[in-house]
């Protein structure tokens, strides 16, 4: 399971840096634990330093904006 969530980590990082530098939202659900925040936090932080603008949002709600990026934890 460890290995499953690193490698999804991993390929949403890689696919986001493919995709150029733009805005990306990583949505947490409301009831999310310690460790997914964490995770989110982290993603978080890397995207930062490649040079995304990156928005937290906890909740279950997505808009169809094509121009943001969303991650679903």
């Amino acid at each position: 399971m460890k290995n499953t969530k690193l490698f999804m980590f991993a390929a949403c990082a890689l696919l986001l840096t493919a995709c150029g530098k733009q805005t990306v939202k990583i949505m947490t659900p409301p009831d999310a634990s310690n460790r997914v925040l964490f995770g989110a936090e982290q993603l978080q932080t890397t995207l930062d330093k490649a040079g995304y603008q990156v928005m937290m949002q906890q909740g279950d709600t997505t808009f169809s904006d094509p121009v943001i990026k969303t991650i679903l934890r």
